[in-house]
This record gives C-alpha cells, structure tokens and sequence, in this order.
C-alpha cells in the first residue's frame, strides 16, 4: 500500500521488523504510547527515515510534545511542547522547577480537556488552575527532567503505580485489589518485566504474586 508514514507504540516495531526492508516507501516513523528504548530508535532511523517520538496523554488531546531522533545520544528524550502546548515542571507543592530537577510534568495550552465526565472528584484532582498564569492544566503524573542545554524532557516515570502494556495504561493497585477479592486471597502484588513471547521478542508482562 506503499505506506510512508507510521505512528505506532514502539513495543510493537520488533514484530515487524522483518518486513522493515519491504516498506520501501515508509519515511517517516513516529513512535508514541509508551517509553521509546533508544535500540527501537536505531534500529529504525535512517538518512532517509525520520525517527519522531512524541508524547501526549489523551487528556491534553492528544500529542503534547515530540523529538526527532537523529542516531545519537543513549536515550530517546520526549522533545519540547508543540505550538499552542505549554509544559512546566513542578515539585509536589505545584512550585516551578528549574532545568535539570526532576518533577511532574504538568500540560496546558489549547489542547487540554475540560475534565471527566461524570467523574468531578477525579477530575478535580487532575486539572487544576495554573498557580502562575490564567490557564488550566492537565497533571500527568509523569516524572521528567529538562536537560539544562538542549532544553529536551526526559520521561523518567511515573510519581504513581500505573504502567504502560502495549500502549494501554494500567493501574497495578487496581489489579491488586481485583486479585485480593479471591476469598482464597489475603494479599496480593503485580510486577512488571519484560517477558519472551511466542515470536521470541520481547513484551511488557503483568506478573501477580499472592
């Protein structure tokens, strides 16, 4: 179908690895959902192949910041904020912090979701009035870092306990909780590792210890 652009969650470029070679036509490869490994990133950039990673929750609708790859460097950074995007960096009391401190990334500009339907509680904890300007912004829960030179943010987890699987956010303390409702259950724990599937790559896997 001569495909020239691709925006996929990284995970899922080793299972068509194989067939890299085919798509003659494909220039442009944006990688998004989830954490991009720098080896994912090699593997597909090129001289002629852009390698874009870009980041958004769904809740800033969609894409909020994006770096392009150039083949360097040991990581995959998640770029500067898009036009009409804003993203600040705060500690937990919402104070702004400077370049190289880790914190929350927060989210506004136009893209920001006005909450969740139904949901006011869940919402009030999410979105919240900037404490510096006239916006509304969207908390992440991530935790990133602005490099002091290039200004790139680097996505270096989450301040809660959910995770990304395939592209999907799960929350492990709702798994375990759903696992500790077995009356045969009294306490239970789910863990993350990357396990072999049948094609002998490699995938994020829940694992529940009880």
């Amino acid at each position: 179908n001569r495909v020239t652009i691709l925006c996929i969650p990284p995970s899922l470029l080793p299972s068509i690895q194989t067939a890299k070679n085919d798509l003659s036509c494909l220039d442009t490869v944006v990688a998004c959902a989830e954490l991009c490994p720098v080896a994912i990133a090699r593997a597909w950039f090129s001289p002629t192949r852009r390698f874009l990673n870009a980041y958004g929750p769904t809740e800033i609708t969609v894409c909020a910041t994006i770096y392009e790859f150039t083949g360097e460097g040991d990581s995959v950074p998640i770029g500067k904020a898009l036009p009409g995007v804003t993203t600040y960096v705060v500690d937990e009391d919402l104070n702004r912090l400077p370049p190289g401190q880790a914190g929350e990334l927060c989210v506004g500009g136009e893209g920001v979701a006005r909450g969740y339907m139904g949901k006011p509680e869940r919402t009030a904890m999410s979105y919240i009035n900037s404490p510096w300007s006239s916006e509304r912004l969207y908390r992440t829960g991530d935790l990133v870092v602005e490099h002091p030179e290039t200004g790139q943010l680097e996505f270096l987890g989450r301040r809660d306990n959910q995770v990304k699987i395939r592209g999907l956010r799960v929350e492990i303390g709702a798994i375990e909780h759903a696992l500790c409702q077995h009356p045969g259950v009294q306490l239970a724990a789910v863990a993350v590792f990357d396990l072999p599937t049948l094609n002998a790559e490699t995938s994020k896997t829940l694992v529940g210890y009880f």
